[in-house]
């Protein structure tokens, strides 16, 4: 948390940018998280509902509809990646702290003039950006690899 109450306009471009990354790092995280404690859970109770459940209910249906939750998470995950997400976009936020912190000490790059100094904190925070969504980009899926994972569910 920064107690730096006046922002100049490069560190305003700055916050409002690792923001946007940690808002997009914490969804992925989120859904991350849950998606496996639902597959763990899931996969841990298809054997006790089997072995325990009686009747239709809670001896086949039951554990039938948590095998498909499970299969349908797992695939999302798989094709969706939230997990590689979350490394990329936290990946992104901390390195634009640094930077940040680099320019508001004067450390490395930032030891000069206020205009340089300016320029090229606003130049690190865009390559970043651009990096990280060159990183995004490369987990979408290819039409071919939808087509793949449509088919190998039929």
């Amino acid at each position: 948390m920064n107690i730096k109450l006046n922002y100049n306009e490069e560190e305003r471009l700055v916050e409002n940018k690792k923001e946007e990354m940690r808002k997009k790092a914490d969804h992925n995280k989120f859904e991350t998280l849950i998606c496996f404690k639902v597959i763990m859970l899931c996969t841990l109770l298809i054997p006790i509902f089997i072995s325990f459940g009686s009747g239709s209910l809670y001896g086949k249906l039951l554990p039938s509809f948590l095998s498909l939750l499970a299969g349908a998470i797992t695939a999302w995950v798989q094709l969706r990646k939230p997990q590689e997400l979350w490394k990329i976009y936290r990946t992104a936020q901390r390195r634009m702290e640094t930077e940040l912190e680099k320019y508001q000490f004067e450390i490395g790059d930032y030891e000069s003039e206020e205009k340089h100094k300016n320029k090229l904190l606003v130049e690190k925070v865009i390559e970043i950006s651009e990096e990280t969504h060159e990183k995004w980009s490369k987990h979408l899926p290819s039409p071919g690899e939808l087509k793949n994972t449509v088919s190998a569910k039929n």
